[in-house]
């Protein structure tokens, strides 16, 4: 099997060129969002509404509940954001 896969760093998530966006996204079936903040009201959320229909959308990031102060490596292994985590859900998410 052969996967195309594009990277696109957003710097920062307001305000979004929507359109200069979906130039760069084009006729990709499925699009993944990481961030190290919560994914409500976040990137991924902005993405997930503006697309709506145009492919999937896997949206990783913490989720919506209080998050414990510590290290960030153990934060981000317990919320399943290490590098592990993420290649995993990317994984199944591609499956």
């Amino acid at each position: 099997d052969h996967l195309s896969i594009k990277v696109i760093n957003m710097r920062k998530i307001k305000p979004i060129d929507f359109e200069k966006l979906k130039k760069e996204i084009g006729q990709i079936e499925k699009v993944v969002t990481i961030e190290d903040n919560v994914i409500i009201g976040g990137f991924g959320s902005l993405i997930s509404q503006y697309f709506n229909n145009d492919f999937k959308v896997l949206n990783l990031g913490f989720k919506d509940q209080f998050i414990e102060h510590g290290e960030t490596e153990a934060l981000f292994n317990k919320h399943g954001l290490s590098k592990e985590g993420i290649y995993n859900q990317i994984k199944g998410f591609l499956e």
